[in-house]
């Protein structure tokens, strides 16, 4: 049951710049007042790091857009180490990021995530993006 939950979220993916917000506010768990990021102009890498350290799920989103637009090298920059520091609801979000970059460099990582990562949520979800980058993820065709 849980794989059509994280399935859809999986192929929804490629197909947009970001998850939809309420898709986000869901994953997150996230309830309540959410403030505005109160930066004007483009992030700096330094600034995207602390959106995804703080407690706000809306300036961790907002991170995130100004993230996609680095060339993918930054973006893993980032994305890399944060992924040691911060809640599971966050990785879930950076396992969303490194789904929407190229398979050839960020695939090892996920599947390194998908074994070892302390939360099951996102091991399920890093799980399910290596499985539908290798083709694995349509199980109803496998038999007749």
């Amino acid at each position: 049951m849980s794989r059509s939950r994280y399935g859809q979220i999986v192929r929804g993916i490629p197909t947009g710049p970001a998850l939809g917000l309420g898709l986000l506010l869901a994953l997150a768990g996230c309830a309540g007042a959410i403030a505005e990021l109160p930066v004007s102009g483009p992030l700096t890498p330094e600034q995207i790091v602390a959106a995804f350290k703080g407690s706000d799920f809306r300036v961790k989103n907002n991170a995130r857009e100004e993230l996609q637009k680095l060339p993918e090298a930054s973006r893993l920059e980032i994305v890399v180490p944060l992924l040691a520091s911060v809640d599971a609801q966050t990785r879930l979000l950076l396992v969303s990021e490194l789904a929407s970059m190229s398979p050839e460099t960020t695939t090892a990582l996920l599947k390194r995530l998908a074994a070892e990562d302390p939360d099951p949520e996102v091991r399920e979800f890093a799980g399910m993006v290596v499985n539908e980058r290798e083709g694995g993820a349509t199980e109803e065709g496998s038999g007749d």
